[in-house]
């Protein structure tokens, strides 16, 4: 299944047990937003039309992105499902049990930026040395106006990256926009603050999400 054909599925057999989520193509997302997306998202296979790979994930909106980024979450089925015209509802309360077990519990951890900063590291996909994970957990900090934390953080990320990176790489981009942003905090911490909320909402109009 791809696209409108999720959809049609997710909004006829999912939503009713999903209370208070949306249904956009391939993705599900709690309601209201926030500054913290938290969905369902459904992939489908290039080998089968019948195939989707659903995983769920929480992704920081001031964190600024323009593509979903699938980093903190996890797959729903070690292995792809099967949709089968005729068992439908069958399909749906697999998905529904897979995500009353997996999926809520990681949007309730992981459900504001003060949740994120405890509740990270409990999970087994973040890594203190990532610079991702560092970035991120720098600017849910400065989110909750704890300046001094997120200082720590950003200094961990240029330890983990290098200057010499090329300017190309996202390693390279990733080092130009922390330095500049520690720069930006040291200075002027409030603006800083507002930057980290205009990169939420830039990062909400290219994912075309509801507030």
């Amino acid at each position: 299944m791809r696209g409108k054909e999720l959809e049609k599925f997710a909004k006829r057999y999912l939503l009713e047990g999903l209370p208070g989520f949306a249904v956009r193509g391939n993705l599900i997302h709690e309601q209201p937003v926030g500054s913290m997306l938290r969905a369902i998202f459904f992939d489908s296979s290039a080998f089968s039309k019948t195939t989707i790979y659903p995983g769920v994930f929480v992704q920081p909106l001031y964190v600024p992105r323009d593509h979903l980024t699938l980093t903190y979450g996890r797959r729903l089925a070690r292995c792809g499902l099967e949709y089968i015209a005729g068992e439908e509802q069958s399909l749906a309360n697999r998905l529904l049990e897979g995500i009353r077990e997996h999926a809520i519990p990681l949007f309730e951890s992981l459900r504001t930026p003060e949740t994120f900063v405890v509740n990270a590291e409990r999970w087994r996909w973040f890594r203190k040395d990532d610079c991702n994970n560092q970035w991120a957990r720098a600017l849910s900090l400065v989110k909750i106006g704890d300046i001094a934390g997120a200082k720590l953080w950003l200094r961990a990320l240029r330890r983990s990256l290098s200057k010499d990176e090329g300017a190309g790489t996202w390693q390279g981009k990733l080092f130009k926009t922390g330095a500049d942003f520690a720069s930006l905090l040291d200075r002027d911490p409030q603006a800083a603050r507002t930057l980290v909320g205009q990169w939420a909402e830039l990062t909400r109009k290219a994912l075309r999400l509801p507030e």
